[in-house]
């Protein structure tokens, strides 16, 4: 597949076929199988570069409760799930990439039963978990750099701590709070010196 990243023509940034009859349906990380849609979007609907995240999930997910904000297409959630984890929910605003994260819940046998797909905006989703008192152990955060819903705006440039905050409360004691910088105007040293202020 060859993506066109500034083509005007949206197929052509979400890819064309040039070799092969398909292109492939899934991928194989660390014993655990993962549904793609090469062609969703101008990405791969798989993120390689968390693959070390993806593992520290599975080794420390055992029993714990997991909520994963801004899912994309669930490749956290389906770790933990893969690590044992005792309850997954996970959510994003569009259920076009949470049908890929059901798919992934089939290869692995993962049932939805107690481990939910919620397709919901996070400013919404956040306020509902917490009226409702939930604690998780692993909360994640993995936001776009930039997007604006009903609910509010994401703004990795400017409103990183903001964001933070509103997912804060639903970290339950000596819990994990797991948040990816997806904004590549913010050097690296300026973004960890914001969550060591927070930790501070």
């Amino acid at each position: 597949i060859i993506k066109t990243r500034h083509s005007p023509d949206p197929l052509l940034k979400r890819g064309s076929l040039v070799y092969g009859k398909q292109p492939s349906d899934r991928v194989t990380e660390h014993g655990i199988q993962y549904a793609l849609d090469l062609q969703l979007n101008q990405d791969a609907s798989f993120y390689l570069d968390t693959r070390l995240l993806r593992a520290w999930l599975t080794e420390h997910a055992d029993g714990k409760y997991v909520l994963n904000t801004f899912a994309y297409t669930g490749s956290f959630g389906a770790a933990a799930l893969a690590g044992n984890a005792r309850q997954v929910i996970q959510t994003d605003i569009n259920k076009r990439f949470l049908t890929i994260a059901l798919r992934t819940y089939q290869l692995n046998h993962f049932s939805t039963k107690n481990n939910p797909l919620l397709t919901a905006d996070f400013f919404k989703q956040v306020s509902r978990l917490k009226t409702e008192g939930r604690l998780f152990d692993i909360v994640i955060i993995d936001p776009p750099f930039f997007s604006t819903t009903s609910g509010g705006r994401v703004d990795m440039v400017n409103q990183t701590i903001r964001l933070i905050n509103k997912a804060r409360p639903l970290v339950a004691h000596n819990g994990h709070l797991i948040v990816i910088n997806n904004a590549l105007y913010v050097p690296g040293h300026e973004f960890m010196q914001s969550l060591q202020n927070i930790c501070e």
